[in-house]
């Protein structure tokens, strides 16, 4: 692993962070968001294969917080949360 950089989200639940991190061997951008709300803790995890040259945003740069696919789908499966789970 390599350019591991772990990241707060905002307005996502209590104690939320984004960590993102290349594996090398594998050739992986891996995305994992945690958080804990109504109780519980989630943790919800991406990976990308990469090709060829890594990119401006692979793995050193990875996408904003607010701009990450994988924050905004847990943001998406927070508010679809029954309340009370």
């Amino acid at each position: 692993m390599r350019d591991v950089r772990v990241d707060t989200v905002d307005a996502l639940g209590r104690q939320a962070f984004r960590e993102t991190a290349y594996q090398t061997r594998a050739k992986q951008r891996l995305t994992f968001v945690v958080w804990n709300t109504r109780a519980r803790n989630w943790v919800l995890p991406s990976a990308t294969a990469t090709t060829g040259t890594v990119t401006s945003t692979t793995p050193a740069n990875p996408t904003t917080v607010p701009h990450d696919t994988v924050v905004q789908v847990a943001r998406s499966i927070t508010a679809k949360l029954p309340a009370g789970q």
